[in-house]
């Protein structure tokens, strides 16, 4: 995981929770989450830092913004770093939860409720546009199929 308030370490985490902070290979070289590697820092923007050491910044979340799967809490024993539990969501700063995010075109599944999906359209500027769509009475989404098809009734006995 990257070090929140240092581009140039991040920690890897074993098989027993251990934390071990390793350091760039590089002045040049920063963590990326998304591909689990180093890669060249190009511009300063490229190493997004937290300082939870700062006043204010106690019980603060945060989403990182080079890999906004993962959110950063200050807590008292310093930054703890949490990913989202399913790949397509991020973190939302203002909710203080992981929530679906549109990275193509598409139908894709609504968590917990087949009666509705969420429908993601490019909003023509290289993002998307996440809109909730409900299935007509008597269909469900099929994640499959990406689209709503008519519900099958649950056999007696079931």
């Amino acid at each position: 995981y990257p070090v929140p308030s240092n581009c140039s370490e991040l920690v890897y985490c074993d098989d027993k929770q251990t934390a071990i902070k390793i350091s760039s290979p590089s002045s040049t070289a920063i963590f990326n989450y998304a591909i689990q590697s180093w890669t060249l820092r190009v511009a300063p923007s490229d190493c997004f830092q937290i300082n939870c050491e700062a006043a204010g910044q106690l019980d603060k979340w945060y989403a990182y913004k080079p890999s906004p799967q993962l959110s950063i809490y200050c807590s008292s024993q310093g930054p703890m770093t949490f990913v989202c539990a399913n790949k397509e969501d991020v973190f939302n700063e203002a909710k203080k939860t992981c929530e679906f995010a549109c990275s193509k075109e598409g139908n894709f599944p609504y968590p917990g409720d087949s009666s509705q999906y969420y429908f993601c359209l490019s909003d023509g500027k290289g993002g998307f546009q996440k809109l909730v769509n409900a299935c007509l009475s008597g269909f469900t989404f099929d994640s499959e199929a990406k689209k709503c098809v008519k519900s099958t009734p649950a056999l007696p006995g079931a």
